[in-house]
């Protein structure tokens, strides 16, 4: 009886295979702008509706604030990581631009 081949012997073994394209160093570099960044102005956002709103006794008001804080926080967000993003994309031109100049 022959042994069953459990993978091709030809290619190298991963044991988490990735699919479609991996990224790049500028991608990680937006995810992790865009983590950081993001985590601060949920807070700031956050922060600020909690010192601006009377706090209510009644549930309804309580999950009404804390819905629009939410999604006040995902908006700003948003619009910080694409900022973000495209300035990442400026730098990494410019420095493209520079390298290939002084060659």
């Amino acid at each position: 009886m022959r042994p069953r081949r459990l993978r091709d012997q030809n290619k190298a073994y991963n044991e988490t295979p990735t699919k479609g394209t991996p990224m790049t160093k500028i991608d990680i570099l937006k995810q992790v702008v865009g983590f950081v960044v993001g985590a601060g102005v949920t807070r700031i956002v956050k922060s600020t509706i909690e010192n601006n709103i009377e706090p209510e006794e009644k549930l309804h008001n309580k999950v009404a604030v804390t819905s629009a804080s939410l999604v006040f926080g995902s908006m700003a967000r948003d619009a910080t990581k694409d900022y973000t993003d495209a300035k990442i994309d400026e730098a990494a031109e410019k420095l493209k631009k520079l390298i290939q100049s002084k060659r």
